[in-house]
């Protein structure tokens, strides 16, 4: 077996290979070469000796082996024996965007198209990685693997039920085309027929079709309408609105087979932008930008979305709404998370429209030549990393537009954000330089002991509290100091960009508007109304719990294994079987989800771990839990005796807290509240109050000074293809 399946630092790997040791076999030999670099022999060393570690009997398990493998992929190499038997004579399931995601996607895009080929391409290993497969897409397809194979270990059933929710795709049966191929492909040209479904408007239906083989003009012209109905989801009224697409596209040819849009749009009934043809340079295009755009959404698209465009997506930072301010706009007013969700859709239908000439999902059209300087910067990053510096972005796009940054400087912002996604912040997107750190010293509050657990950066909180760095100060400190770098790694990089955004949310005397924060970092604040009072505290942990466990999808039956199990009293509560059976699945995956649950909330509740919660929560949310800790750890596990002491501390009657002790009692213990009185097993309580004073301040002030920020890293979301 290769030692490539060890997941060696890339420098140990080459090193090892240049001096012939290719196989895990050689490896012991190579500890005592005199050629190869000390450092190279410690990480080798150190991965050895992990191996050993994970031997079981006369096997390895790989996949206790594999988890320590989780940060800093760069290719992969997989094996384990709950896999035996699958390859690509066996290939068990498909393989595509809706059983392993994006990265998924990626795979199938790269012919990898069954678990079986993905398999086979693993054991040899795929090196180098997909192109657009970055850290974040493969670690969470590391982790999805990793839960498989663990599952596959425990219930083998799990591959039988993939089997049969992600079917292998077989192609369009063979047909006689002599009599059944529609005549509409005989007048459509060569260079239409090559032509991405994408042009054709036909709305969601259209992955479905792309599923199924039916990527281009000329594979859907060819199919007959009864090959189209048998694909699930298809009927007689997308396979009208496709014959309308086909004869619009064919009507719209020029003699030289390209396509007049101008007769296709009229055609189809919808918008072409701009309404006159362009020239120009790509600067000057780009400069048209916000007022195609205007006139695009004004005609096209609803009063919401255009509400949007304007207000936020191309409003200048100091002018742009909050996601609540914008909502205040709408006829009937939605939740901020619901605008989030509908801006993100805009940057999506316009990246896919630009970038990729797909404008399934939108009822516009973009002229070719207002598109061009868009596929020429998607053609020149194609094969950047997801995830590059923002220096590297703007030099990027000065070489595939050449024209100095200054011509395009003011459009930036807008094509930043279609992009990657996302809003930044900043009118001129300067370089990226350490912010000035004086707010966080200054006030009756400096926040440089804020716990960096409770910023929004997943795991990197507890790798860098690890290293050493569990507060904002010694985090800053480390990077003046030059002992960390804000560009080492995925994690200092995420948390000196989460407190960059601190940075616009802090007052002079030191306070923090989380409601700012949250804006900022598009999550949800929970819970959604004030729970100063005990009682409205008590009230909000079964919707407030929900809401976490949704946002941060531990697994899709969490929410109904804690409402209908773990918050539910015994008598009232249905067994592990008897939820398995109503949601699918076994007894033994229900407790597991229990147990990690709990675990989870445990964490963020008790132990005021936001980080990895991707929802912020109040502080005074977060005080009732450390007070719940505080009296079951005083009563030694005496559920009565806690509850006597939570009245007492709240000056609430007992029969008031009665209905909510079975979910505090799970979520301080880790175990759904039973028949014993007395829980000897609490989970270790980091629950003392805050060392920071930081409040909550639900006032939205303007972001002075805003322009001074830019973005640190750029995710080119854009540029990957996506629906």
């Amino acid at each position: 077996m290769s030692h490539r399946h060890l997941h060696l630092s890339p420098g140990t790997s080459t090193l090892l290979e240049n001096q012939g040791y290719i196989f895990i076999e050689d490896l012991e030999s190579a500890l005592s070469s005199v050629s190869l670099k000390q450092e190279a022999k410690e990480d080798l060393l150190a991965n050895l000796l992990r191996l050993v570690s994970c031997i079981q009997g006369a096997n390895v398990d790989w996949i206790e082996y594999y988890e320590g493998c989780e940060d800093g992929l760069d290719e992969l190499f997989f094996v384990c024996p709950e896999f035996d038997g699958i390859d690509s004579e066996n290939p068990l399931f498909a393989v595509n965007r809706k059983s392993f995601g994006n990265a998924g996607a990626m795979f199938e895009r790269e012919g990898l198209k069954s678990f079986g080929e993905l398999l086979d391409a693993l054991r040899i290993g795929i090196s180098p990685l997909p192109s657009g497969l970055g850290a974040k897409k493969l670690a969470a397809f590391w982790t999805q693997l990793l839960s498989l194979a663990k599952e596959a270990r425990s219930d083998n059933s799990v591959l039988s039920r993939l089997a049969a929710l992600h079917p292998l795709v077989s192609p369009l049966p063979n047909r006689d085309t002599s009599r059944e191929e529609p005549e509409i492909i005989s007048v459509l040209s060569e260079q239409t027929r090559e032509l991405t479904i994408g042009c054709l408007h036909l709305g969601p239906k259209t992955r479905k079709l792309i599923e199924n083989g039916l990527g281009t003009i000329g594979d859907l012209a060819s199919a007959p309408q009864s090959a189209l109905l048998d694909i699930p989801g298809m009927g007689k009224a997308t396979t009208k609105r496709i014959d309308g697409a086909l004869t619009a596209i064919a009507e719209s040819q020029n003699p030289d087979g390209s396509i007049a849009w101008e007769v296709y749009c009229e055609g189809m009934n919808i918008g072409l932008f701009p309404e006159e043809p362009q020239e120009g340079s790509f600067s000057q295009i780009l400069a048209r930008l916000p007022a195609v755009l205007k006139d695009a959404f004004e005609t096209c698209e609803s009063e919401e979305d255009g509400i949007i465009l304007a207000s936020r997506i191309m409003a200048p930072p100091k002018e742009r709404l909050s996601l609540e301010a914008v909502s205040d706009l709408f006829t009937e007013k939605v939740t901020r998370e619901r605008v989030r969700q509908k801006e993100a859709k805009i940057l999506t239908r316009l990246a896919n429209a630009l970038i990729h000439d797909d404008y399934a999902n939108a009822p516009y059209r973009f002229r070719p030549e207002f598109s061009e300087p868009w596929k020429a910067a998607a053609e020149y990053f194609s094969k950047s990393d997801d995830d590059i510096s923002f220096v590297d972005f703007v030099n990027g796009l000065e070489k595939a537009w050449s024209v100095p940054r200054r011509e395009f400087a003011d459009a930036l912002p807008l094509v930043t954000a279609i992009i990657t996604g996302e809003l930044a912040a900043g009118k001129e997107f300067q370089s990226s330089v350490l912010f000035d750190t004086t707010p966080f010293k200054k006030g009756d509050h400096p926040i440089v002991d804020l716990p960096l657990k409770l910023l929004q950066v997943h795991k990197s909180a507890a790798v860098l509290q690890e290293q050493g760095f569990a507060t904002v100060g010694e985090f800053l400190t480390a990077i003046k100091s030059g002992a960390l770098s804000a560009s080492d790694t995925s994690h200092t990089r995420r948390v000196y960009d989460s407190i960059r955004i601190l940075a616009k949310c802090t007052y002079p005397d030191g306070l923090v508007d989380w409601w700012k924060y949250t804006d900022l970092t598009e999550v949800a604040f929970l819970p959604i109304y004030d729970v100063n009072d005990p009682l409205s505290f008590l009230e909000s942990i079964i919707p407030t719990t929900v809401s976490v466990l949704n946002s941060r999808k531990i697994s899709a039956h969490a929410a109904d294994v804690f409402t209908r199990r773990s918050s539910v009293a015994l008598l009232d509560r249905p067994t592990t079987e008897a939820l398995a059976s109503d949601l699918g699945g076994y007894g033994s995956t229900i407790k597991r989800i229990e147990t990690d649950l709990l675990g989870f909330l445990s964490d963020v509740y008790i132990g005021q771990n936001l980080a990895i919660s991707t929802v912020h929560l109040s502080t005074a949310f977060l005080e009732h839990w450390a007070f719940v800790a505080e009296c079951f750890e005083k009563a030694d596990g005496d559920t009565s005796l806690a509850a006597d002491m939570l009245a007492a501390g709240w000056d609430v009657e007992k029969e008031q807290i009665t209905p909510y002790l079975p979910a505090l009692v799970a979520i301080v213990t880790g175990y759904p509240m039973g028949r014993l009185h007395r829980y000897t097993k609490l989970r270790p309580a980091d629950a003392q109050k805050p060392k920071h004073d930081i409040q909550d301040v639900p006032t939205i002030q303007e972001e002075e000074d805003v322009e001074e920020f830019a973005p640190q890293r750029i995710v080119l979301r854009g540029f990957r293809r996506g629906h």
